[in-house]
């Protein structure tokens, strides 16, 4: 682990971006279908490659903090606690009753963390110019998931909040490709 380099650590971030990204959209297609118990077996599975996934982007969120310049750490670091936030929601979500407003306010408080980090990271000067790029379009997706989460829970438009949010997550994916080519 002493031998990381920028762009092991950065490719690994993306491919787990990847991964959660890909697992939840199976996840979600096979949830429509919960009554199948076939399909029931493979949303629960991809559910939990989407977990394994966001694991691997916090161990690898940490791996980051080692090879950026000391100048980006808090950044990085941010990044880092927005998301140890939301893995710690979705497990305080799982309690019942009270599980779902008490993860609601630790995820809202990760995505503050994370959106803060990726604000710092967009004006960098140390990381490289396609990271910062990469990290621009990172601070747009987390705006725009912001504003789909906001959307999605007012009735007739709440349909645009889903088309939004399927825009962030592409532009998430192609943020973290830019910063891993960086």
């Amino acid at each position: 682990m002493g031998n990381l380099t920028y762009s092991q650590v950065t490719k690994n971030l993306f491919t787990a971006v990847l991964v959660s990204a890909g697992c939840s959209i199976v996840a979600g297609l096979c949830g429509l279908f919960w009554l199948v118990p076939a399909f029931a077996i493979i949303a629960l599975i991809f559910n939990l490659g989407t977990i394994g996934a966001n694991i691997w982007f916090f161990i690898s969120l940490g791996n980051w903090k080692t090879v950026v310049d000391s100048n980006d750490v808090p950044a990085v670091q941010k990044l880092w606690i927005g998301t140890l936030l939301s893995i710690i929601a979705g497990v305080v979500g799982l309690i019942p009753i009270i599980g779902t407003y008490l993860g609601a306010l630790v995820a809202i408080a990760g995505f503050v963390f994370y959106v803060m980090g990726a604000g710092e990271l967009k004006i960098s000067t140390t990381l490289p110019a396609n990271g910062v790029e990469g990290a621009k379009k990172l601070h747009t997706a987390c705006i725009l998931s912001l504003i789909a989460a906001v959307l999605l829970i007012i009735p007739f438009i709440n349909i645009l909040g889903g088309i939004i949010s399927i825009v962030a997550c592409v532009l998430q994916i192609l943020a973290w490709k830019k910063i891993a080519t960086a």
